[in-house]
């Protein structure tokens, strides 16, 4: 089976939004961080919590 890839650019598109052309700040930083290492705590949770589970069983 062959793929062959395209090389085209695409043009670059204006943001669009409330929030367009405005620089990041803080604020939206520190939202990004608790929205990652949220869903990770709590896998972290999970996966301590079966492998208690699996050692009293």
């Amino acid at each position: 089976m062959l793929v062959k890839l395209s090389r085209r650019v695409l043009p670059a598109t204006r943001a669009e939004g409330p929030t367009a052309g405005m620089p990041t700040t803080l604020s939206h930083l520190s939202g990004m961080i608790g929205l990652v290492w949220c869903p990770v705590v709590m896998w972290m949770l999970l996966l301590t919590l079966l492998s208690l589970a699996n050692r009293i069983a």
